[in-house]
């Protein structure tokens, strides 16, 4: 999942589809690429994997904010929000990164306030739980170009539906629930891990805790 959000800030930052074009066309041109360094990145649900999205975030020399249910002393985030100073965090982002599971407390919660509150140069990227974003308010932003471009992994119905309007984005770009599959291989590992831990008497690993729905 580290992958697949650093694929699209670089192609954004560095304008991979621009080049395409400028190719296909035989163009000589040099378009004003950004750099990464230094721009902002919102990391919205800190567990394992926006941790790891945020010490790949440091590797290019952005600011990392997070949202956290318990935030804590780490290295790679810059600064911690709670999830009650949703607007204050989001207003200060390039890229909003969303991670979220669904929960009650989730559902949502990229919603219109959220969304107006972003810089209209702002990438949103929701490798989460489709819930998380009201489709409806991302809509309106995305056609009324209240935020630069949005990546969306998942969605609130699955298959999305072929007549959604979301298709019809040329600001939106849509993967089909692909960002982080799970191999075999990783399976096994994992469950061979655990299968230890049990017979040893030792407390598993990636335990689901049914109060919090993740």
């Amino acid at each position: 999942m580290r992958e697949y959000v650093f694929s699209y800030l670089l192609y954004f930052s560095r304008k991979i589809q621009t080049f395409k074009e400028l190719q296909s066309t035989q163009a000589w041109s040099q378009p004003n690429c950004n750099s990464l360094q230094g721009k902002t990145i919102g990391i919205l649900g800190m567990g394992s994997i926006g941790v790891e999205v945020a010490k790949t975030a440091k590797h290019f020399g952005m600011e990392v904010i997070g949202i956290a249910q318990t935030p804590r002393s780490l290295d790679c985030v810059d600064e911690f929000y709670s999830l009650k100073h949703l607007k204050n965090f989001a207003h200060r982002l390039d890229y909003l990164v969303v991670l979220l599971p669904h929960t009650n407390k989730t559902e949502n919660i990229i919603n219109q306030e959220c969304l107006t509150s972003l810089n209209p140069q702002c990438i949103l990227i929701n490798a989460g739980r489709g819930q998380v974003v009201d489709e409806n308010a991302l809509y309106d932003a995305l056609t009324q170009n209240q935020i630069q471009a949005a990546v969306l992994d998942v969605f609130t119905e699955e298959p999305l539906p072929k007549e959604h309007l979301f298709w019809q984005l040329n600001n939106l770009y849509i993967t089909q629930h692909t960002a982080a599959i799970s191999q075999p291989k990783e399976i096994s590992r994992v469950f061979l891990q655990n299968l230890h831990l049990f017979l040893t008497q030792q407390k598993l690993q990636n335990i689901v805790e049914w109060n919090k729905g993740y």
